[in-house]
């Protein structure tokens, strides 16, 4: 992944910024406080999303592939398994200390 620009200014969570001509990679826009980075993705690029739920505060990452259509949930890996419940999981296999999911994606 490469920054495509750093900005400052009002703060932002995650936004997408227009994809460029013919949809070959676009750019995601990521902030805390008044920092912001912007990364071109291309697709089949991936990415990880890592927060603590809301719930549980329990870990939670997602893993994505970038496509055409945008992002891809592919793995999903979860701190315990309740969450794995949580989201409509019925298949989750434990790995060194994660509930693991993998979609057919």
């Amino acid at each position: 992944m490469k920054a495509c620009g750093t900005v400052t200014g009002a703060a932002l969570l995650c936004s997408l910024l227009v994809a460029t001509a013919g949809g070959a990679s676009i750019c995601l826009e990521l902030s805390s406080g008044s920092h912001r980075t912007a990364y071109r993705l291309h697709p089949d690029d991936r990415l990880r999303l890592s927060f603590h739920h809301s719930l549980y505060g329990s870990l939670v990452e997602e893993h994505f592939r970038v496509s055409p259509d945008g992002f891809q949930l592919f793995e999903a890996r979860y701190a315990e398994l309740r969450l794995a419940e949580f989201y409509g999981h019925e298949l989750a296999t434990f790995d060194n200390g994660s509930w693991i999911v993998r979609t057919a994606a």
